[in-house]
């Protein structure tokens, strides 16, 4: 096998770290939520929010996150 057929690599698209994984870092959980790095380490220093400590880092579960996002929904008053 050839060096160029050994490293040719097919293309296809990637999926987003917002639609693929369970668990997501702190950097993709504020994409996920359209909100800052900061916001989302305030919320687990606060403890606003489950997360796991993965390494020196922490993990938050796609499910949490969008059970945070339905718990900060303001209601439309009739």
């Amino acid at each position: 096998m050839s060096l160029q057929q050994r490293f040719k690599k097919s293309v296809e698209p990637q999926n987003s770290p917002q639609n693929s994984a369970r668990l997501l870092n702190v950097k993709d959980a504020a994409k996920y939520i359209a909100g800052h790095e900061w916001y989302i380490r305030t919320l687990i220093r606060n403890r606003q929010i489950p997360y796991l400590v993965v390494g020196r880092g922490y993990a938050l579960d796609r499910t949490d996150l969008d059970r945070f996002i339905e718990k900060q929904k303001i209601g439309v008053l009739v």
